[in-house]
């Protein structure tokens, strides 16, 4: 008489006759969603970036915040999810050790690698119990702010099915170079142009819905692992409790049969390990938003004003402000130090002009409030 884990329950230790591992095959179809998911996450969550973007004509800096705020949790719970992956990995190698030592090596050997694996499994569990909750409290969180969200969205532009097909038809120009003489748009053409206007122009209301749905389907994917990592630290403890590992298969072609399914997890792990690696980094993009139209910016300040025009005022084409006395050879000092480091080189300039003492250009000379610095001389 031996000890087995119920197929019915998970938790459920049974007595049959035969010693039997449980099989890794439960935990594919769980493991191979994780990492889909995941990058669906990414994938709808910069949909709503751009969406709220596109919404606020960008000018938010508070949104902008809020979005990399996000971006940056984000990340941060898909590194510690790719770290429980690694653990998981780390725990399947130990897994596919001990399966090949069962038979070949003495009972107390494998006894003590399988203690070592019971330890290692519990370990796992409580990590696996902590990222499924992590995940829950951001689904909390993302479900709290929906109706703010949806707000913003609210008070943009309408894009309804509607708004986005009239205002697709009427910003998609076709460039006439683009065009063949004496040819009409190719559908081609024109699928890829609305194609990219769908794009540039998400619908945020949908976007908000498939991160939060993106996210149910990762949490039920751990809970579900955390159900199969349970299971296997119950199987662990039964073998411990049977003391015996010597008829854990009745033949060669069992082992052979269950070593392939653990290492077809083991990669699974590995790729899933990579792509959520690959949806960390790709997160962290910021949308840019619709480029804007002519005459649709918003009023610049007179900070922005002085920045934009700031490198014109600072030209020698331009009319320097009138200075006298010692303050003014102090700033023309200080100014003749600020440009001691080497200018680019402009290609349209052919010739350097010349200044007098107060950093008039000659070209100036006699020309609307300024004179010759002979005639300044003579006065």
């Amino acid at each position: 008489m031996a000890l087995v884990l119920s197929s019915s329950s998970p938790h459920v230790v049974e007595a049959r006759g035969i010693l039997k591992p449980i099989s890794g095959k439960e935990l594919i179809p769980y493991l191979r969603g994780l990492a889909p998911s995941v990058y669906s996450i990414m994938i709808s969550f910069h949909d709503l970036d751009s969406a709220l973007i596109n919404a606020n004509r960008g000018n938010s800096a508070l949104l902008r915040n809020q979005l990399a705020r996000t971006r940056g949790t984000l990340k941060s719970e898909w590194e510690t999810l790719n770290a429980f992956v690694q653990e998981c990995y780390n725990v399947v190698d130990r897994v596919i050790s001990l399966l090949k030592f069962i038979g070949e090596e003495s009972d107390d050997d494998c006894l003590e690698l399988l203690q070592e694996l019971a330890q290692r499994v519990e370990q796992l569990n409580r990590t696996c119990q902590s990222v499924v909750d992590c995940q829950a409290r951001t689904i909390h969180r993302f479900q709290l702010s929906s109706p703010s969200v949806m707000q913003q969205l609210d008070s943009s532009v309408d894009l309804s099915s509607s708004g986005r097909t009239n205002l697709r038809s009427s910003v998609i120009a076709i460039p006439e170079s683009m065009v063949p003489p004496g040819q009409g748009i190719s559908p081609d053409l024109k699928a890829f142009l609305q194609n990219s206007f769908v794009a540039a122009h998400p619908e945020g209301h949908a976007a908000l819905s498939a991160t939060i749905n993106s996210m149910a389907q990762t949490h039920n994917s751990l809970s579900m692992m955390l159900q199969f990592w349970r299971s296997l630290h119950a199987n662990c403890l039964a073998f411990l409790a049977a003391s015996s590992l010597r008829n854990a298969f009745p033949g060669i072609g069992l082992r052979d049969k269950i070593l392939s399914e653990w290492d077809s997890i083991r990669r699974e792990l590995i790729s899933a390990k990579s792509s959520i690696a690959r949806s960390m980094d790709a997160v962290m993009i910021e949308a840019e938003g619709v480029p804007r139209r002519k005459g649709s910016f918003p009023k610049r300040s007179s900070t922005s004003d002085s920045r934009r025009t700031g490198s014109r005022q600072n030209s020698i084409y331009s009319e320097p402000p009138r200075r006298s006395g010692r303050t003014a050879s102090r700033q023309n000092s200080a100014s003749m130090t600020e440009k001691a480091l080497p200018a680019v080189p402009t290609p349209r300039r052919k010739r350097t002009a010349t200044f007098d003492d107060d950093g008039v250009p000659s070209s100036c000379w006699g020309i609307g409030l300024f004179t010759s610095a002979p005639e300044r001389k003579r006065r």
